[in-house]
């Protein structure tokens, strides 16, 4: 019998957090995502933290998904259309 396969939500984790342990959770996401048991939906505002933990990123604009793809695909450009105030 095949196991179910885990998933853990993070909703924005450094919300708030000193930097020094923003450097913990980083390290902590990264160990469970190379361990390779668990699916991570990562839900943060922080580019720089999500691009150095990230596999494959969603840009949602009023509740849709307004792009998607892997990190070589989140340039300049995409960030400037949807991530700058």
């Amino acid at each position: 019998m095949a196991s179910k396969p885990e998933v853990l939500l993070l909703d924005e984790p450094c919300e708030g957090i000193q930097p020094s342990i923003v450097d913990d959770i980083r390290d902590v996401i990264r160990s469970i995502k190379e361990e390779g048991h668990t699916a991570i939906l990562l839900v943060e505002q922080s580019l720089d933290f999500v691009k150095s933990v990230g596999d494959y990123f969603y840009v949602l604009d009023k509740g849709a998904i307004a792009w998607e793809g892997d990190l070589a695909g989140l340039d300049d450009d995409v960030i400037r259309q949807y991530l700058m105030v």
